[in-house]
């Protein structure tokens, strides 16, 4: 897995790359295109939330992680199934809905059924290599799903406004790359103090995808619980709750220069009032002020975090058993 994180600049100039050379080969909607709707869950969906947050939408656009889709979708939405395997059983169920109401559809995805059903349907769709863990896709995941929104007209990714949207994100990654073991050797500064502990991952408005991704690493990398919620909307009911937090918690608050001033008083306001309860807590932000190297420095810094908290707990950072006994029981499962 350590190789595959510190892989991520170079997956996402990869996804670049071959992502632009795929799109020469799309084709443009028979339809006009009145919404969009991605559709995908965990390590594979998440690139999905990440750029519906890091682009300006010009059509409503959301992400589905469920088996069913709204009543909505139809020959003017354009449904794009994401799945690192091809198998995802969420994501097929809910693609063949998509297909049978006549939507647009687009795959990104490394092989299985899903790539055999693009295929047999002539879908767009962008390839990745298989045989990875999909969490550790997210640079491919991430740019794949800009670039559709892209040529979709759904969505004009950051940094568009002044000059092309692509070189900005490879310069920023090239970056990333040169400052890697910087990056790692900031975030096991903080495991020791983070180790063992159920986390909670804060992030403000425009951002809350990048709280759901440190969450995501924390619980499959770390083998820990946590939770991810969003500012303001945590500050409505949740910070009421931590009076009930321990020694045994953590609270990250993950901050980009963007944030709505208010939102980052919020942030400050919440995790003074953490620690005064004896709650460990960090305030965590980019050392960049560049749009795409600050939100690519916090995914790297989120993965080498995990990892790290990982290596103080002595845990197999690939054992996901439980995930794979839960899809064995559900292939075996009959609805009575």
């Amino acid at each position: 897995m350590n190789d595959l994180i510190a892989g991520f600049p170079n997956h996402v100039l990869a996804a670049l790359e071959q992502g632009s050379n795929a799109l020469a080969h799309w084709k443009s909607p028979n339809q006009p295109l009145h919404q969009v709707v991605f559709t995908g869950l965990g390590g594979s969906g998440i690139g999905a939330s990440l750029a519906q947050e890091w682009c300006d939408a010009r059509l409503p656009l959301i992400v589905s992680k469920g088996y069913s889709l709204p009543s909505w979708v139809g020959p003017h939405t354009a449904v794009i199934a994401v799945s690192y395997s091809g198998d995802t059983e969420e994501t097929l169920a809910a693609a063949a809905q998509a297909e049978a109401a006549g939507a647009w559809m687009t795959a990104i995805t490394s092989g299985g059924a899903l790539a055999a059903r693009a295929e047999a349907s002539g879908w767009n769709q962008f390839r990745m290599e298989p045989g990875n863990p999909p969490r550790s896709m997210v640079g491919y995941g991430l740019v794949y799903a800009l670039l559709a929104l892209d040529f979709y007209g759904a969505g004009i990714p950051i940094g568009s406004e002044s000059g092309d949207w692509r070189k900005a994100l490879g310069r920023a990654a090239n970056r990333i790359q040169d400052r890697s073991d910087a990056i790692r050797l900031r975030a096991a500064e903080w495991a020791p103090l983070l180790a063992g502990k159920t986390a909670a991952f804060y992030a403000a408005t425009g951002a809350a995808a990048l709280a759901t991704r440190w969450r995501q690493q924390w619980n499959e990398n770390a083998k820990l619980p946590g939770w991810d919620a969003e500012i303001p909307e945590m500050n409505h009911n949740e910070t009421v709750g931590w009076a009930g937090g321990t020694e045994h918690h953590a609270a990250l608050f993950l901050g980009l220069a963007e944030d709505d001033p208010r939102n980052r008083f919020r942030s400050n306001y919440t995790q003074n009032v953490l620690t005064e309860r004896g709650i460990t807590t960090q305030f965590i932000q980019p050392e960049s002020n560049e749009p795409w190297e600050a939100r690519l420095e916090m995914l790297h810094l989120g993965d080498w975090l995990s990892v790290e908290v990982a290596a103080q707990s002595g845990v197999d950072v690939l054992d996901i058993r439980v995930i794979q006994e839960l899809k064995a029981q559900l292939q075996q499962w009959t609805p009575k």
